[in-house]
């Protein structure tokens, strides 16, 4: 066969692969344009077969992204059913090796046997977790692959019914931060977060691929808890079972346990700083810098923008204690990065908010920003079974029930954190204010982009919070 490079430098593959690229959920970039093969790489997978799998890296456009494609090349007939064909060279097809079982089980089984392939890392966690057995490399090839849903950034499949590879899309140069900070955490015993299992890394410069962890069936998306609750309690008075179904404020203060122990490691492992004036100043001219690139994404920001700047701008003035430190954190916390299991709660995704830059995600932030994120979450919660009911007004039964269910689980979950990590004073109260605020800006921004029908959300809720400031001052 020709070598896979060349393939996929072909201009009509180029082509091709630029167009299937434009259709992914994950892919960030709009048209693809022009497309460069950056990099393509044979990985070695056991036993061989008629296709290859290939871990190709392309750039598209004039933008700097690089984006993972993880390709099947071989001919027509030993291309599975349910992988997508992407384009064709000769008698090579090149289709998503993601739907075929036999090339994402192979690299699975490589991962678990620190199997070598050129010029990758196919690294093996090396303790295991404890409740998790000893993986088994033989026959994992032939075990059934399936998506794990929709995601918007990467893409994770479960192999068997037994593991979880993740896929990171838009790569960074350099070990990938939600691997890094897992690994941290797993070293330092951390019981809320998933087993992970092992890595693809690029042997050369570290920069992370893939991860492979353990899947679990019986752990509920956060979110998914969330929506099921708030939907119940908005359906009105029922039954005393649907009832106790619709609160979830003994999960919520769970989970603000487990979150702040997730702090606490994080914080054991890597330090924290006690936050001085001089850093109060930096974190108001970030807050402010991020408002200048939300409304140049969501233009019906500016008429805000002067209030948002002067609520932000607060940030500068408050005292140093040293109560208030920053460290590494999640970064972009919310519901639908948590996992509820029989055991208790998991985070995941430590990778930060999509939107924001390399540098920022990797900066010591306040343990803060990670609450404003959960706090947040359980408003869009709480609002979401609403749809597009925005020409209702704050004073509709609906809007009424749905702001109380926010705010009781709201509640739970702060004073869950708060009784494992301690109470807050007065300026905690207020930095945890415009994390907020700058937190729904991000979403305006982010919901313009990605889903503007539901930007009305989180617009109102800024102007809640925008509100309430007024209030305070006025106090």
């Amino acid at each position: 066969m020709t070598a896979p490079v060349e393939i996929l430098d072909a201009p009509e593959v180029r082509a091709s692969l630029a167009a299937w690229l434009a259709g992914q959920r994950w892919y960030a970039g709009g048209r693809a344009g022009r497309l460069a093969v950056v990099d393509a790489r044979p990985v070695t997978v056991a036993p061989p077969g008629p296709t290859t799998l290939v871990l190709a890296v392309v750039r598209t456009g004039e933008a700097d992204d690089r984006y993972q494609l993880l390709l099947g090349l071989g001919p027509a007939d030993a291309v599975p059913g349910s992988a997508a064909v992407v384009a064709g060279y000769g008698d090579t097809v090149v289709y998503d090796a993601l739907g075929d079982p036999r090339l994402v089980g192979g690299l699975v089984a490589g991962v678990l046997a620190g199997a070598e392939s050129p010029g990758l890392r196919l690294v093996p966690t090396p303790a295991p977790h404890a409740a998790v057995p000893p993986p088994a490399v033989q026959g994992v090839d032939a075990l059934p692959v399936r998506p794990l849903g929709v995601e918007q950034s990467n893409s994770s499949v479960v192999v068997g019914g037994r593991y979880l590879l993740k896929v990171f899309r838009r790569l960074v140069p350099g070990p990938n931060r939600d691997l890094t900070v897992h690994r941290r955490l797993a070293a330092a015993g951390c019981p809320h977060v998933p087993p992970l299992l092992g890595a693809v890394e690029d042997a050369a410069s570290g920069t992370t691929y893939a991860t492979l962890g353990v899947y679990l069936p019986r752990a509920v998306d956060g979110w998914a808890l969330a929506l099921a609750a708030a939907g119940s309690f908005l359906g009105g008075p029922a039954a005393p079972g649907r009832q106790a179904q619709a609160d979830l404020r003994v999960e919520a203060r769970t989970l603000g346990r487990a979150v702040a122990v997730v702090h606490r490691d994080l914080a054991a492992a890597d330090g924290r700083a006690v936050l001085r004036p001089v850093d109060y100043q930096r974190i108001a001219r970030r807050l402010a810098h991020r408002l200048d690139r939300a409304v140049a994404l969501a233009p019906q920001l500016a008429a805000r923008a002067p209030r948002l700047r002067a609520e932000l701008g607060a940030v500068a003035t408050l005292d140093s204690t040293p109560r208030r430190t920053v460290q590494r954190v999640h970064g972009d916390l919310h519901l639908g990065q948590t996992l509820h299991t029989t055991t208790g709660w998991l985070l995941v995704d430590f990778e930060g908010e999509p939107l924001a830059e390399p540098t920022e995600r990797d900066r010591p932030d306040s343990p803060l920003r990670d609450l404003a994120g959960m706090l947040r979450s359980f408003d869009y919660a709480a609002h979401h079974p609403l749809g597009g009911a925005t020409e209702k007004g704050p004073d509709d039964r609906s809007w009424v029930r749905a702001a109380r269910w926010a705010t009781l689980h709201q509640q739970a979950f702060l004073d869950g954190y708060l009784a494992e990590a301690g109470p807050q004073d007065a300026g905690d109260r207020r930095l945890l204010h415009a994390y907020l605020v700058d937190k729904a800006v991000y979403e305006v921004a982010y919901e313009t982009q990605h889903r503007p029908g539901w930007a009305w959300l989180p617009e109102r809720a800024l102007d809640g919070l925008l509100g309430g400031a007024a209030e305070r001052g006025a106090a």
